[in-house]
């Protein structure tokens, strides 16, 4: 992309901002702040995703997830879609939509096995603490049960790889 094409997607958000605000600060129309950020965070992610998609651009897709995610997560909550808790189920969310922008750059680029690492972690992280904060499950139960099944995929994984290297 060119280097003038670049700053087109940072200079539209903040005109859109900026008209967003204006119009809230003239009271055009009445909207309280917390439902009003939430929205603009959505649309600074649809902005860095189509970015990010259109010129495979990682840290366009990152950071849209990111803020796509965050924007989404306050439009459902401050419309009580879901309920309104308190921290403990909030960071739990945050640390799902990392994991997700994480996957999404293996995604994007297959060859970067390294963001698979903090992709996982995240994800296992804040499913765990989410669905243990509702009593869903109890993944330590689960892993203190189940955990000699990581030996019997690490076995299985080492069998493949190395009947596809013979045959190569």
């Amino acid at each position: 992309m060119e280097q003038s094409h670049r700053s087109v997607v940072p200079g539209a958000v903040l005109i859109l901002v900026g008209i967003l605000l204006l119009i809230h600060e003239l009271d055009f129309i009445p909207v309280r702040w917390s439902q009003f950020f939430p929205v603009i965070l959505v649309l600074i992610g649809l902005l860095l995703f189509i970015w990010g998609i259109r010129g495979r651009i990682g840290g366009g897709l990152f950071w849209g997830i990111v803020f796509l995610g965050a924007g989404i997560f306050y439009v459902i909550r401050n419309y009580e879609l879901i309920p309104y808790h308190s921290m403990p189920t909030t960071w739990p969310i945050f640390s799902i939509i990392l994991g997700i922008a994480f996957l999404s750059l293996f995604i994007l680029n297959r060859n970067d096995w390294g963001v698979l690492i903090p992709a996982i972690v995240l994800l296992l992280i804040g499913l765990n603490y989410f669905l243990d904060y509702f009593n869903y499950w109890r993944l330590q139960e689960i892993l203190h049960t189940y955990w000699p099944l990581s030996l019997v995929l690490a076995g299985v994984f080492v069998i493949v790889v190395s009947l596809n290297r013979k045959k190569e």
